[in-house]
């Protein structure tokens, strides 16, 4: 039997990197595009990544849907499982009838069901989470929450706003939690940590490679919120993409260490729900 060529098999390797590099730049690129050219508003533009989303993990990843929010396990949920999904659902679903009551528009409405089907996603991945009882990463979810709401708080802090949540206000956070849990399980989060990062990875969590891909992803991450942002400059353009690499390498390594998007999913929520709390909070 003839011995591999170690070269040849290097080589295959990195071709194969390089497809992969391209193929989710292109993603986040055609996302861009029809964002930009459409002149989406924030909640059109996330929603047009689930038929990219479809697209991409079918056809590009050839990768059943289940994988983009738990590694290695086809979609099941226990009775217990299907109880969570409906906790999670109630908030979206009863805010998702609240709009249409009041006629809030059709991109809401479709935002929203994102968020209550999420509800059942957010379910298959906590439920696999606490299976695989990966508690040691909760203390490192927890670290990288409290920098990034650090984050926040400085920039609140810097803009002549008080970093501190008020009690009314923090009635207003947890609601935006609780649509943002289950939203990120259908919208952006399970984009660039369950597929993007994941088809560049390789399942790699130590070394050079395993944060040259992680900080690729968030890069790409800064970069798709360009198209939703006011007036950007080059200034903003940089920061913008520095700060989301600099927190998305460590949500990526956190779905590739546990093998779900659970605790991804829950810091990314938690920090939307404080900025919005310092920054979109109704005056009270």
């Amino acid at each position: 039997m003839k011995a591999a060529n170690p070269e040849s098999t290097t080589d295959a390797f990195l071709q194969l990197t390089a497809r992969r590099y391209l193929e989710v730049v292109a993603l986040v690129a055609i996302w861009m595009v029809i964002g930009r050219s459409l002149r989406l508003d924030a909640n059109a533009y996330l929603l047009v990544g689930v038929p990219l989303l479809v697209v991409f993990q079918s056809y590009v990843r050839r990768s059943p849907l289940s994988q983009l929010w738990v590694d290695g396990v086809a979609f099941a949920l226990s009775r217990r499982g299907w109880m969570l999904a409906a906790a999670l659902a109630v908030w979206p679903g009863y805010k998702l009838l609240s709009a249409i009551r009041s006629g809030d528009g059709l991109a809401i409405n479709l935002w929203l069901i994102a968020a209550t089907v999420g509800a059942v996603f957010a379910a298959f991945a906590f439920s696999e989470q606490c299976r695989r009882g990966k508690t040691s990463k909760l203390r490192e979810a927890a670290l990288l929450l409290v920098v990034g709401c650090g984050v926040y708080a400085l920039s609140a802090f810097l803009a002549g706003r008080s970093p501190l949540l008020h009690p009314p206000t923090l009635l207003f956070v947890a609601g935006q939690f609780l649509l943002y849990l289950p939203v990120v399980f259908v919208l952006e989060e399970v984009v660039f940590r369950g597929a993007v990062d994941s088809h560049i990875s390789f399942g790699a969590v130590a070394g050079a490679r395993a944060w040259t891909s992680a900080l690729f992803s968030g890069a790409l991450w800064g970069l798709w919120h360009l198209p939703i942002l006011p007036d950007v400059t080059l200034p903003t353009a940089v920061s913008v993409v520095i700060f989301h690499a600099g927190f998305g390498a460590p949500l990526a390594l956190l779905r590739r260490t546990t093998g779900t998007l659970a605790l991804p999913g829950l810091v990314h929520a938690a920090m939307d729900a404080y900025r919005n709390g310092l920054f979109l909070a109704p005056a009270s």
